[in-house]
This record gives structure tokens, sequence and C-alpha cells, in this order.
């Protein structure tokens, strides 16, 4: 057995044979288990622990745990006042590679609810995943170097509200966008009135940097045909035709959502 090799008072590391379970004091963390290859721990200056899961060659490699330390304001009712809040919280869980997250795994927030499920490379989103927001689903699709990239749905309190293609986190390209709406209904078993929710595709076409832009269709909440042609930056502009059950009541030009110049419908 070697004897230790000693450096600065704060950077100590016990070397043992190769892959035996050894203790390493390295500035501010503590590793146990073994160096090399195997199953280990690493802990942070105040005996907290950061990391527990597999290594080679010394690196994070395999399955393991991430935790991380947050902070935030709370009342404290004794005092009658605010305070400070440590979180220490499971952060990562799932796959590394080379020391880096890598593979499959799943991220969570200081409150301890899932935020996000699916495929990462060199630490951040990439790939196939899913986003989640106080528990439930608000969105599915292709992640490139930590953003939303490539095709993908977004969802409000689980009803799809877009779906389509992003490029650098924003919707980017074709894509369909949904709305709700409410009506009044006539029940005949209650013989009252109710509140009919209506869900509908409110428009389909192209997007640019996150806006409608672009050569698109509009429709109301009867499903109808309202509006096709040109927008920029989410409004009606250039050239249209607007409809009314069914039946074309104008076409020309747009400028910032309103009708610019008429063409004679017969």
């Amino acid at each position: 057995m070697k004897k230790p090799i000693s450096a600065e008072s704060n950077f100590n590391i016990t070397q043992n044979e190769p892959n035996k379970s050894q203790t390493i004091n390295l500035w501010n963390f503590k590793l146990e288990g073994s160096y090399k290859n195997g199953k280990g721990k690493e802990y942070d200056e105040y005996g907290r622990l950061i990391y527990e899961g597999e290594y080679l060659n010394g690196k994070r490699h395999g399955k393991g745990k991430e935790y991380k330390l947050d902070y935030r304001y709370v009342y404290v009712r004794e005092a009658e006042a605010d305070g400070i809040e440590d979180i220490y919280y499971l952060y990562y869980e799932g796959e590394y590679l080379n020391g880096q997250i890598c593979g499959k795994g799943k991220e969570y927030n200081s409150n301890g609810q899932l935020i996000y499920e699916g495929e990462f490379l060199n630490g951040k989103r990439h790939g196939k995943g899913k986003e989640y927001q106080y528990g439930k689903l608000i969105f599915e699709g292709e992640y490139y170097n930590g953003k939303r990239h490539g095709k993908g749905k977004e969802y409000k309190n689980f009803d799809l509200i877009f779906e389509g293609e992003y490029y650098n986190g924003e919707r980017h390209g074709k894509g369909k966008e949904y709305k709700f709406d409410h009506r009044y209904v006539y029940v005949r078993e209650a013989e009252a009135d109710g509140i009919e929710q209506i869900h509908y595709l409110y428009y389909e076409g192209e997007y640019l940097n996150g806006q409608i832009c672009g050569k698109g269709k509009e429709y109301n909440s009867n499903r109808q045909l309202i509006y096709e042609g040109e927008f920029l930056n989410g409004k009606r502009h250039g050239k249209g035709k607007e409809y009314q059950y069914g039946k074309l009541i104008f076409e020309g030009e747009y400028y910032n959502g309103k009708r610019y110049w008429k063409r004679k419908i017969d």
C-alpha cells in the first residue's frame, strides 16, 4: 500500500490499491467508495451528499443521482417576518457518460416536482423528451443543445394547444395552434342552459421566431375558415381572403391586422 500523497492543506488524496474502496478529500468535496470504478458518493464541504452512483476511470459514468442546494424566502410565523430557507433536493437521476449527464434521465425542481424526462447530451436536454409544470405535461418533442428544436407538441391542462416545428426554443416553421372557447347550449335533459367548452383549431400555417408569420389559415370556434392569406407578427398582413359562413366577403390586402385595400367581389 502506498503512502498518502499530500499537497496543500485543502487538497489531500489517499491513494490505495487500484479499484479498492477509499476516501478522497478534494477541495470542497469528499468521495467515498471506489475511486476508479464502481459505486461511490460525493459530498460538499458541509457534508451534504451531492452525488451518488457509478464511476468509471474516476469519472461519473453509468447510473447516478445528483443533488443541489437552493434558497427561497419563507414566512416565519413565530418571528412574524420573512426568512431564508435552504432547500437541498434531488436535481437529476439518470445516466452519465465520462463525467457528464448523458443519456436518459429525469430532472426535478427544488419543490421535488418532475420538470423533464428524456434524453440528455453533455449535460443538456438533447433528443426526445417531455417537459412538465406543476405535475402536468406542457411539452413533448425534440430538443437540441438544451432547447426545443425540431417537432413537438405543447399542452395546457392536458389539452393540445400547439403542434409543429421549433427552432432554437421557439415555434418556427409549420404548425397548428388550438384555442378554447365557451358558448351557451340548451341541455335537453335538464331543460336548462349550460356552458360548453370548445377546443378547436384556430390557426394552421407558418411561424417565424415564435410568432405567426407567413402564409396560413384562421378558423373560428365553429371550425369554419374565416381567413386565409399572409401574416406578420401574429397579425393579418399582406394579401388575404376573408370568409363568413363559408362565403367570401373580402379579398385584398391587409396591413397590421386591418383591411388595407379591397378587391371587388361579385
